[in-house]
C-alpha cells in the first residue's frame, strides 16, 4: 500500500494516509455536499492536514494536489499530443487511452469514474464543464504550457465523464 505524506511548510510529516482512500473518502462523503471542487481555493497543506478527517473539501484539495505533484501525469507525456489532437472524437480518445500503460489506464478510468459519480449526484451544483476543467488540469499536464491546449484537454476529459471505459485486468 502506497502512503502519502502531508508535509507542512517546515517539512515535518503531519499525517500519513493511504493513497487508495483519497477518492473513496471523497466519493462517500461527497454524497451530502453541494460543491466539491472550487477553483483557486487558498487552503494550505497545513490547514488541510488539520481538517483532513472531517472535510470533504479538504480531501478533494488533497486529491487534486496529489495528482498535480505526481512525477508523471496520469495521461503519459508520450500520449498527450495524440490525446489533444483526438479531443473532438470519443472513439479516437478511447483507443488512445486503451494504449496507456496499465497503471495509467486504470488510474485514468478510476478518476474519471469518480468524477462522473460525483457529478451525477442530485445535490451537486457543479457542471460537467467545470469538473472536466479541474480534472483536465491535473490528468493532462503537457510539458509545454500552451493556453490553446486548454480547450482540447477539457474536451478530451469531457468524453470520459459521460461514458464508462472499463479497467484493464
Amino acid at each position: 500500500m502506497q502512503i502519502s505524506k502531508f508535509i507542512d511548510f517546515n517539512a515535518q510529516i503531519v499525517q500519513k494516509f493511504p493513497v487508495e482512500h483519497y477518492s473513496t473518502f471523497v466519493y462517500l462523503t461527497s454524497l451530502a455536499r453541494e460543491i466539491l471542487y472550487q477553483e483557486n481555493q487558498s487552503i494550505s497543506v497545513k490547514e488541510i492536514a488539520t481538517i483532513f478527517a472531517s472535510s470533504v473539501l479538504s480531501m478533494c484539495e488533497c486529491l487534486i494536489r496529489f495528482l498535480e505533484t505526481l512525477p508523471d501525469p496520469v495521461v503519459p507525456h508520450q500520449w498527450e499530443i495524440l490525446c489533444l489532437e483526438s479531443s473532438q472524437n470519443y472513439t479516437a480518445c478511447r483507443l488512445i487511452v486503451q494504449k496507456f500503460p496499465v497503471e495509467h489506464y486504470n488510474t485514468f478510468v478510476y478518476l474519471t469514474s469518480l468524477a462522473r459519480e460525483i457529478l451525477y449526484q442530485e445535490n451537486q451544483s457543479i457542471s460537467v464543464e467545470e469538473i472536466a476543467t479541474i480534472f483536465a488540469s491535473v490528468l493532462i499536464r503537457p510539458l509545454s504550457d500552451v493556453k490553446f491546449m486548454e480547450k482540447k484537454k477539457i474536451q478530451f476529459i469531457l468524453h470520459f465523464l459521460s461514458l464508462q471505459p472499463q479497467p484493464i485486468e
